[in-house]
């Protein structure tokens, strides 16, 4: 990859942005006026705040480690990869928009005066929004292991088939057992992690702002292929889905507490392109009519409310 590429990489992603792949939001939430921030050190895995960032100027050093530099050499010492393998990651999180190619490769037209009664604040919405699209990792956790007991204490039959696994790496995922979330081609787009130590089973995701929980469906690159054959289950946590998939169901989870509109536009376009039929299962801790009633009035689907078996 050509050095220029690394020069506008770094002009065009922040280190806010890049920070927020592996922080909660919350943690990294400056002030008013502030532009400096003070942090655990998830390179070195030391509890005290000794990483100090600079948003400003897009620079980061911790003061236990001594781990310093850009947003690549962040990106390089956390993912365990060279400079231009970290420049490609950063550009699949955020990926360039056409628009911001071409304004770039042009010279910036003179402004127009607005017309009386012109709306001078109109945006047009970028491609690839983040919040309506998630975009592949490019990369996978390393280091998950399927035999860790707190893999084993989850019940499930096979997780190495399902990538799940204890992974003891580095970021937000350190130290829990997590399971990748595929797109419907198949394509990495996150990660939840599974907590058995808690009642019930929790799904946690990455404290990532762009990653959108109702852009797709956990577990539909399984089901697509069989749902003519056997139908298609809708829960709302992925281990349900799990655990439905290892006794013979085709099942996908919507991820969150209510489905949203495009999840559902996709179950209706698998129902009507397969010609399967759809049941919701629910726990006892759900509200099968609330939810039920949510994906109904979304569409027409013929949809049976059952209890999870």
């Amino acid at each position: 990859m050509a050095r220029s590429s690394f020069k506008d990489t770094k002009a065009r992603v922040g280190i806010s942005m890049v920070l927020a792949r592996y922080y909660a939001q919350d943690d990294i939430a400056l002030p008013n006026g502030k532009e400096q921030l003070r942090l655990p050190c998830i390179i070195c895995s030391y509890d005290g705040r000794s990483l100090s960032v600079h948003t400003g100027k897009n620079v980061f050093k911790c003061f236990h480690c001594g781990a310093q530099g850009n947003i690549l050499d962040l990106v390089c010492s956390l993912e365990e990869v060279e400079l231009p393998q970290a420049s490609e990651i950063i550009s699949k999180w955020f990926p360039q928009s056409k628009a911001d190619t071409k304004k770039r490769a042009s010279k910036p037209a003179p402004k127009r005066p607005s017309k009386k009664g012109e709306d001078s604040k109109k945006t047009t919405k970028p491609e690839n929004d983040p919040k309506t699209v998630n975009t592949p990792l490019g990369f996978e956790l390393k280091g998950i292991d399927p035999t860790h007991v707190r893999v084993t204490t989850l019940g499930i039959d096979n997780p190495e088939s399902y990538g799940i696994g204890f992974y003891s790496g580095r970021g937000a995922m350190k130290d829990s057992v997590v399971c990748p979330i595929h797109s419907i081609d198949s394509e990495i787009i996150g990660y939840c992690s599974f907590e058995s130590e808690k009642e019930g089973v929790i799904s946690a995701y990455p404290p990532d702002y762009q990653f959108a929980k109702d852009a797709d469906l956990f577990n539909v690159h399984r089901a697509k292929d069989r749902i003519k054959e056997d139908g298609l289950c809708i829960v709302k946590d992925p281990f349900d889905a799990i655990y439905l998939s290892e006794r013979g169901y085709n099942a996908v989870a919507f991820m969150d507490e209510l489905p949203g509109s495009r999840q559902i536009n996709k179950l209706y376009d698998f129902y009507t392109q397969e010609m399967g039929t759809c049941t919701f299962f629910y726990t006892g801790i759900d509200s099968p009519k609330r939810i039920g009633k949510t994906i109904l009035a979304l569409c027409d689907l013929p949809i049976v409310v059952a209890p999870l078996p």
